[in-house]
């Protein structure tokens, strides 16, 4: 039976706080902060900053200061950072400072209206990916510019963003005669207000606050049919003629033979019945509920169909054609701007900042495509203009913080910009990195730009070169440390056997640690033993369920697995790469089902097996 180990400090060993010393900025080898964590210096990030980039995978301690949360966002390339959810007086706006429930973020020195909600970023292109969450921009700044003050109740008017019983600003304070609702929508968008809840037989208008309102799940939707809100239950056709709303899964009905669509149209709170085609004279638009026949050349002025004249690029066009120039639609065409390039154009939205629900006529670049001109557009989302080229994803030079961002198929890799230039380090996970190419021995390099070195060489002079330091010789950083004839990658660590940092490998559970040229290789396990005899064993004495063993050994005697589980054994783990200590449990017991974890087995040579029998109870084992 042997000694149970006395635990060891966290790697990078030093005391802080009342104990010690203040922590180093970094571990030394210059790659992940340190804080002081229970008078220990710890790699866990603690009150970390505004807008810092933090762990997402920490959770105890939080790695944020006290008010913020760690959540992701896109910043160039989506990134996990601090974001303040602070209570009313706190300064606000931007993607990095929101308002806790209950507090509105409301521009300084206005007319106390709030900050406008957004989730694509101020000044971005017209395909810019948007974030995750929606956050307050106040006026034209970026971050600040504003106070989180206390949400005033809710009225007829005051704008929302979750439908029905969903929603969190009309139902504010209980107050059950507000809804929120479309008053305005085109497709699946538009603009959502608290409303007036309605019943059947109300009167209405088919956009504005008095629309027929959204209704919860439990109750059947209501359509505007002739001024009035009519019940309209799912799978029941209803008479929807022109100019009353309807449902997309119905048809309209015409009068005097009149063709007619449901339709939604920008302004109307929900679909309505208009006529299509409409001849040269015919009402048109919202008013005339009507749709002019376009392959007769046809467009909508002023509320009557007239011969179109097409519109040119940049300027504001109609997107309910739902064609290009080629095909008819509202955007003259250009031949010569389509002759030696796949794009084509079209009429888009969100062209510029600041034009609204305006389209304008706009030519779209395929990917490669030359794209220069003032109203010239890459189609492909996420795609940019660089050097007068459509191009889509990372380029060299980018910024980078996950390992598969870069795309290997452009001869990219995420390269941290504090690392050695070469190949240690690259498994970048929430550090600032940059899209880099890799180049062999003798190639000019540079540590922290897109220029760096294949893995296993250095950066050193700016030129690529063999690592100079063997296994277990000293060393200052990574960048030092050769890879090993098997083509393991060490690592400079300061350790048993050695005065200071050494080039070391890692080994697993009960390896050989002795020397200079070893480091344990999980953060339970710990160095022990004297001289040569020292092995990894478990850093909290082991013997437990779920402590590393050997196959051939005593080493599970921590007790049995409670719970209906029995005596401990030593038996192979998928999730640990190990053996660690496993237990049997009884029929009727919990069990681990093999999804992250395999530790409470069920006996299958008895006839047992692991199944999911309910939430509260879980998995069980149960005859098989």
């Amino acid at each position: 039976m042997r000694a149970a180990a006395t635990p060891s400090p966290p790697p990078s060993g030093d005391t802080c706080g009342d104990a010690g010393v203040a922590c180093a900025a970094t571990t030394r080898w210059g790659s992940t902060p340190l804080s002081c964590v229970d008078g220990v210096c710890s790699t866990f990030v603690t009150a970390v900053g505004r807008g810092d980039v933090c762990p997402s995978a920490q959770r105890s301690p939080p790695p944020c200061g006290v008010g913020h949360v760690c959540r992701g966002v896109e910043v160039g390339g989506f990134a996990f950072r601090c974001v303040s959810v602070a209570r009313p007086g706190v300064a606000c706006g931007g993607r990095f400072a929101l308002c806790a429930d209950g507090a509105t973020c409301v521009a300084d020195g206005g007319d106390g209206a709030a900050c406008p909600l957004t989730d694509t970023p101020p000044g971005a292109d017209a395909f810019a990916r948007p974030e995750r969450y929606r956050f307050p921009v106040c006026g034209n700044a970026t971050s600040g510019g504003g106070t989180c003050r206390p949400e005033a109740a809710p009225t007829v008017g005051t704008p929302c963003d979750r439908l029905g019983v969903r929603d969190e600003v009309c139902g504010r304070g209980g107050n059950a005669t507000l809804i929120c609702s479309f008053v305005d929508r085109a497709g699946s968008s538009g603009v959502t207000q608290c409303v007036a809840r309605t019943a059947p037989g109300s009167p209405c208008t088919l956009s504005g606050t008095s629309v027929c309102s959204e209704q919860p799940p439990s109750e059947p939707p209501q359509l505007c049919i002739g001024g009035v809100c009519v019940v309209n239950p799912f799978g029941v056709p209803i008479s929807a003629r022109r100019g009353d709303e309807c449902s997309l899964r119905d048809e309209c009905v015409g009068d005097d033979g009149d063709a007619l669509e449901c339709r939604f149209w920008g302004g109307l709170a929900n679909p309505v019945c208009f006529a299509t085609a409409v001849p040269a004279g015919g009402a048109c638009g919202a008013d005339g509920f009507g749709v002019c026949d376009a392959d007769a050349g046809l467009t909508c002025t002023d509320g009557v169909c007239v011969a179109a004249e097409p519109v040119r690029l940049g300027e504001v066009c109609d997107n309910r054609l739902g064609r290009g120039a080629e095909d008819g639609g509202p955007c003259a065409a250009v031949p010569a701007l389509t002759a030696n390039r796949s794009g084509s154009i079209t009429c888009a939205g969100r062209v510029r900042p600041g034009d609204g629900n305006d389209h304008r006529c706009v030519f779209l670049c395929d990917d490669g495509d030359a794209c220069s001109g003032e109203w010239e557009l890459c189609r492909r989302v996420g795609a940019r203009i660089l050097d007068g080229v459509c191009v889509h994803g990372r380029v060299a030079g980018d910024a980078c913080n996950r390992a598969w961002e870069c795309g290997s198929d452009r001869g990219l890799t995420c390269r941290p910009t504090d690392g050695d230039g070469g190949g240690a380090g690259s498994g970048l996970w929430d550090r600032p990195g940059v899209c880099a190419t890799t180049g062999a021995a003798g190639a000019a390099c540079n540590a922290s730009t897109a220029s760096q070195c294949e893995a296993g060489l250095s950066c050193a002079g700016g030129v690529c070169g063999d690592r100079p330091v063997d296994v277990g010789g000293a060393c200052t950083g990574d960048g030092d440390c050769k890879p090993t004839a098997g083509g393991e990658q060490p690592t400079c660590w300061r350790g048993r056997g050695a005065t200071g940092p050494t080039c070391r490998v890692w080994v697993g559970p009960y390896a050989d640690c002795s020397t200079a040229a070893s480091k344990c290789w999980r953060p339970s396990l710990v160095c022990a033993g004297e001289g040569d005899a020292a092995v990894c064993v478990n850093a909290e004495g082991g013997g437990e369920l779920g402590a590393y063993c050997r196959l051939d050994g005593d080493d599970c005697q921590g007790g049995d697995g409670g719970d209906g589980g029995g005596a401990l054994f030593c038996a192979d783990s998928v999730f640990t790469g190990a053996p660690v200590c496993k237990v049997l449990v009884a029929e009727g017991e919990r069990c681990d089902p093999g999804q992250g974890s395999d530790l409470r087995l069920c006996d299958g040579d008895a006839g047992f097996t692991c199944r999911y029998k309910s939430r509260g109870e879980g998995y069980v084992c149960v005859p098989a």
